[in-house]
């Protein structure tokens, strides 16, 4: 996705008029320090032969200001070779020709953003090429936030084309990225509040850009969501709403899920992933902790461990035990033990639900056929499941015994973790749930007085 739309509707929000000088002063911030520690390659037509030499800045400046008033002229000729002049000479053109583009006539202006944006595109190309060949992982060929997606996902090659996608699908939140990184890196504390406000600002832009695109059926490239991953790793605190909901969005497309089963790229997006889930938004924490399940991310512990109280609805609580099952430890089995208690109702069963568990998968009705009664059933002739059934399995998991030793019928749903259909007990013996929990009970007391 280009960002020249998105500047667009930065520049038209009155809210966020600031943010768009303070983007650009922060483009010249990040240009500049890259440019201490930075190998840039050369671009095509940076210092043609020719041209005045490096200690003439003011008639270099002055040449191309008079080739781009050339643009205007009345003569298609002119105009023409104004345009390669510009074309040749390449970035150093860059600063006059948005500096002019004001002051152009219609004609001219279509020229200049057209130079514009192939100079850019061009010089983009040819970093990204430097880039990916670097050997220094340090070197970034002033492409913006390398350094925070390289501290952050590392430095291997399936990172950087990434990194690459990310940088040409939302370079400007890139460089805000960036500015703010290097002034968290400086200690500029006065400075870090007022880039924090202008990156989450336009990080939530971009996520309401990107969801606009969604709804009018437009693609959105993986480049978007590493971007919107990057922003939200380097935001302090929670992540802005809009944003956890855009990357919650996008992670269910097979775009993104896809690229996750990539052996290379996986590494590299389940590293975004962590940072950025523990900062979810506290609405969208199941759907969080049941992705997490799916694709093995244990940063998802620590939304668990925030989402286990009774505070909690049924189906939260659920995954938050699941996850802790998973990616728990033995410090976890305090906060575990704490649903014990809680005999909230999963499941109620019939006994013809339990022979279908392990069956080939079929398409049920809950409809009767005309003519037929609904079947009575005894209120204590089925099987239940509550949430303490879920924290005891999770306990035993977590303590390294087998829970089918507690539960008979005990399975598991692959990356999906516990069936919780089979935990199942039977309604008119509730004896064989407490002494699941007083077999616990005493292997952990017996633990407890091993030397």
């Amino acid at each position: 996705m280009k960002t020249a739309s998105l500047v667009a509707n930065l520049v038209g929000q009155a809210a966020l008029g600031g943010l768009v000088t303070l983007m650009l002063a922060a483009e010249g911030i990040s240009q500049e320090a890259n440019s201490t520690n930075d190998t840039s390659p050369t671009v095509r037509g940076s210092s043609p032969t020719g041209y005045p030499g490096p200690d003439d800045r003011a008639a270099r400046e002055a040449s191309i200001l008079a080739t781009i008033d050339q643009l205007s002229a009345d003569s298609f000729l002119v105009r023409e070779k104004a345009t390669v002049r510009l074309l040749q000479i390449g970035q150093e053109a860059v600063d006059s020709l948005r500096a002019q583009l004001p002051l152009l006539n219609r004609e001219a202006r279509g020229r200049a953003s057209g130079l514009l944006a192939r100079i850019e595109r061009e010089s983009f190309e040819q970093a990204s090429a430097a880039f990916l060949t670097e050997i220094d992982p340090s070197v970034s060929y002033a492409l913006p936030a390398w350094q925070t997606f390289r501290e952050c996902v590392g430095h291997s090659r399936a990172s950087k084309l990434l990194f690459i996608e990310a940088v040409r699908e939302q370079r400007r939140l890139m460089q805000m990225i960036d500015v703010y990184a290097q002034s968290k890196r400086q200690d500029k504390s006065a400075q870090d509040e007022v880039f924090e406000r202008a990156l989450r600002a336009l990080a939530e832009t971009t996520a309401a850009q990107i969801e606009r695109e969604q709804l009018a059926r437009l693609p959105v490239s993986l480049g978007d969501c590493v971007a919107l991953l990057l922003a939200a790793a380097a935001i302090e605190g929670e992540t802005p709403q809009a944003v956890s909901i855009a990357i919650d969005t996008n992670v269910q497309q097979y775009m993104f899920s896809s690229a996750l089963e990539r052996k290379s790229q996986g590494v590299c997006l389940r590293r975004l992933l962590s940072a950025w889930i523990p900062r979810t938004h506290q609405s969208i924490a199941p759907r969080v902790m049941q992705f997490s399940l799916v694709y093995d991310i244990p940063a998802a512990v620590k939304v668990a461990r925030k989402n286990l109280n009774p505070a909690r609805d049924l189906l939260t609580r659920c995954e938050a035990l699941k996850c802790l099952a998973r990616f728990g430890d033995e410090s976890d089995l305090p906060l575990i033990q704490t649903a014990f208690g809680d005999h909230d109702l999963l499941h109620r069963l019939h006994p013809d639900d339990l022979l279908s568990q392990g069956a080939a998968m079929v398409h049920e009705t809950l409809s009767l056929p005309p003519g037929m009664e609904a079947e009575s059933i005894q209120p204590n002739s089925g099987y239940e499941v509550r949430v303490c059934d879920l924290a005891l399995a999770a306990a035993v998991t977590i303590v390294g015994d087998n829970p089918a030793e507690y539960f008979p019928g005990y399975q598991t749903l692959g990356k999906y973790g516990v069936d919780t259909r089979s935990l199942a007990v039977p309604t008119a013996q509730p004896e064989l749930r407490r002494k699941s929990f007083e077999r616990f009970a005493q292997r952990q007391d017996a633990e407890s007085k091993t030397p």
